[in-house]
């Protein structure tokens, strides 16, 4: 399920002004500008959970996530590390930030992301992004705080929609989402079938129809 959400106002807002303050850069920019050259992560850090550190992403926390990732999914929908590089490399994106956020064992306990799009990028300039947050970590602020980062380099940008996507079969994530401001633009719809149980024989006609055609 795609969904959005106008980049959320009362983040970074000046009261007094009713105008945007950035958080992290308020060197004046154009309306697409490069990523953040750092995210403040001692300024995130410090509206975390006592324990939690914020820290740039780096390539070799894509092992990690993958296999906390994989047990939220069936077989179909779980991945690689080497995918996720791999279809990264495909269409590089330049203006992308990452953030990870580690436990107090060091361990990877969340992700939040945002950048032009990829692949899919937006004539509007629409942002891209999302925040994951590993099983045993939720529930206690972790996402809330990493989405204040992504939708305030959102604003800074000058991007007018943030984007991002939940899945339907995780209901705690979409009611996560709609409480934030998020609202459904879209569906994409994933199916299978098992090849090992798989009969053609119904299907027969239509494909030799088909062959005959031409």
């Amino acid at each position: 399920m795609r969904c959005h959400t106008s980049p959320f106002r009362p983040i970074g807002v000046d009261p007094e002004t009713d105008t945007y303050r950035a958080r992290f850069d308020a060197e004046p920019r154009g309306p697409i500008v490069p990523r953040m050259i750092a995210a403040d992560t001692e300024r995130l850090t410090a509206s975390l959970p006592a324990g939690y550190r914020a820290r740039p992403f780096e390539d070799g926390d894509r092992e990690a996530w993958v296999a906390e990732r994989n047990t939220w999914y069936g077989p179909m929908e779980q991945g690689s590390a080497k995918e996720w590089r791999a279809w990264e490399a495909m269409a590089p994106d330049e203006s992308r930030l990452r953030i990870a956020v580690d436990d107090a064992s060091g361990h990877l306990a969340a992700l939040a992301d945002v950048s032009a799009g990829g692949a899919f990028q937006h004539p509007d300039g629409a942002q891209s992004g999302g925040v994951s947050v590993a099983r045993a970590h939720r529930g206690k602020g972790i996402g809330s705080s990493l989405l204040a980062v992504v939708i305030d380099e959102a604003i800074r940008r000058k991007a007018p929609r943030f984007l991002a996507g939940a899945s339907e079969a995780h209901t705690h994530a979409l009611a996560w989402a709609a409480k934030r401001g998020f609202r459904e633009i879209g569906r994409r719809i994933e199916s299978y079938v098992e090849l090992a149980s798989f009969d053609p024989a119904p299907f027969r006609a239509r494909a030799d129809d088909v062959r005959g055609s031409g």
